[in-house]
């Protein structure tokens, strides 16, 4: 059985072929176009875009010709300005006018005042300078005239204010005479106040000078009286010998002596914070008399007692260390630690070890001097520490004095 052709399929076939013939038409009309204006003819004749372009050029040189003359006419114009102002020529309306003798007149008045240009130059400047000397020779009569000579009204107030001149000047000398006349009542009287004054000044510097020195006086006397002595741990007498011991206090006692053993016993034990190593001084009162009795170093420590080694005695005959007697130590106290300050320089040991000596003891150390320290360190160079000590009332020691209440086996620092 033989197929149907599609008769859409055929119509759109038609279509496209219709569509590629005026297409192919179209554009070689167009390419015949082109051809003819970009190729010259077939005389040899430029083509149109040439033709236009030639005619462009022209245009633009004509323009630039015509630019060119219109400059060169504005010079001239400008020119022909400047100099119809040396003439006074002025235009209005397209038409010359000149002879304007008033400049100041507005643009309404000008064809009143103006008149149109006839005669020559020289015509016309003959006749404004004319004019000029016409103005000026009224002027010149109305100056010469009899009414400008004479002034009555003017003459009579010169008079006047000469008169109130000759009144002010008069007035103003015997102010002057008086003025005069006080200045010098004036200066007398004040040479006389001056006299005064420094025979009042005198007197008042020599009793000032007189109290001053009595007020000196007077302060050395209270300062006499006020200054505080310095007080010493080791206190002596006038001959040297040791009288006592400021600030070392009762601690404990001496429980019982072993004499041949070397070795004592107190009644301070761990409890007291006692510790091995701690030195104490022995001693006891005779009359109210100190009596230094020797020196004692803690050996071992129970809870309550402390066996002690005898380190000296300073009377072992006649009044050797017995029962009751006391101990003490002023760098330690078992109720409350006391406060030192370490200040100056030291031969034994330095600042630092010093206090290393006082902490381990039990003691404190304080940087400086203040209410509340117990006791002051003093070395060489310590003047300003001492003035302090002296002030607060705090015991000094020196570092000898130090040296016997502190255990010094421990490994100072660095030694001098």
């Amino acid at each position: 059985m033989a197929s149907r052709i599609n008769p859409n399929a055929i119509m759109t076939l038609m279509v496209l072929i219709i569509f590629t013939i005026a297409f192919a038409c179209l554009f070689w009309s167009q390419t015949s176009d082109v051809n003819l204006i970009a190729d010259p003819t077939p005389e040899g004749k430029p083509s149109r875009i040439e033709q236009s372009r030639a005619a462009y050029r022209d245009k633009q040189n004509r323009i630039i010709v015509a630019q060119t003359q219109i400059d060169q006419q504005k010079k001239i114009l400008e020119q022909l300005d400047r100099e119809g102002d040396t003439y006074r020529l002025y235009y209005y309306d397209g038409n010359l006018y000149g002879g304007v003798s008033n400049l100041d007149v507005t643009q309404a008045e000008i064809k009143g005042v103006m008149t149109p240009l006839k005669e020559s130059n020289w015509k016309l400047t003959s006749e404004l300078i004319a004019a000029d000397v016409k103005y000026m020779q009224g002027l010149k009569d109305e100056y010469a005239g009899p009414d400008r000579q004479t002034f009555p009204s003017l003459d009579e107030a010169i008079h006047n204010r000469q008169d109130e001149t000759k009144a002010v000047l008069k007035i103003i000398q015997t102010q002057d005479a008086t003025f005069s006349a006080d200045k010098d009542a004036l200066q007398t009287k004040l040479d006389t106040l001056t006299a005064e004054r420094d025979k009042v000044d005198k007197v008042a510097r020599v009793d000032q000078s007189l109290r001053k020195s009595e007020i000196n006086k007077r302060e050395d006397e209270i300062s006499k009286l006020l200054e505080l002595d310095l007080h010493w741990l080791i206190e002596k007498d006038d001959k040297g010998n040791i009288t006592g011991k400021a600030g070392l206090e009762p601690q404990g006692n001496v429980m019982n002596v072993e004499v041949q053993a070397g070795k004592l016993i107190i009644d301070q034990g761990a409890i007291d914070h006692i510790f091995p190593g701690l030195l104490f001084e022995v001693f006891n009162y005779q009359r109210g008399a100190y009596i230094d009795k020797g020196r004692v170093e803690v050996i071992e420590v129970q809870d309550r007692i402390s066996v002690c080694r005898i380190l000296s005695q300073t009377d072992s005959r006649t009044d050797p260390i017995g029962r009751g007697d006391y101990i003490g130590n002023p760098v330690f106290n078992s109720q409350k630690p006391k406060v030192f300050v370490v200040s100056g320089e030291f031969k034994r040991y330095n600042k630092e070890d010093l206090e290393g000596f006082i902490i381990r003891t039990g003691g404190v150390v304080w940087p400086k001097l203040a209410p509340g320290a117990d006791y002051l360190v003093a070395g060489d160079r310590s003047e300003k520490a001492q003035g302090d000590a002296r002030q607060y009332q705090i015991l000094a020691m020196t570092e000898d004095d130090l040296l016997e209440f502190v255990q010094t086996t421990f490994p100072p620092t660095s030694a001098k």
